[in-house]
C-alpha cells in the first residue's frame, strides 16, 4: 500500500477561531505537496466572487 498517505491532524478549535481564510491558506503552505492545488483553487474562487460582488 505504498500509493497513498495517511495524515493525522490535531485540530485546536479554540486557536483556529481567530484565523481568517488567508491565514488558513498560508498554513497549508507547510504542506507543499498539497498546497499548490488548494491555493490556486481558493484564489480563483475568491477572485470570482470578488468580481461578481463588484458587478452587482
Amino acid at each position: 500500500m505504498s500509493n497513498h498517505y495517511h495524515l493525522v491532524l490535531h485540530v485546536d478549535y479554540e486557536h483556529s477561531l481567530n484565523w481568517n481564510a488567508e491565514e488558513v491558506v498560508k498554513r497549508w503552505e507547510y504542506f507543499k505537496w498539497l498546497s499548490s492545488f488548494l491555493q490556486s483553487s481558493f484564489l480563483q474562487i475568491t477572485k470570482k466572487y470578488a468580481t461578481n460582488a463588484i458587478a452587482v
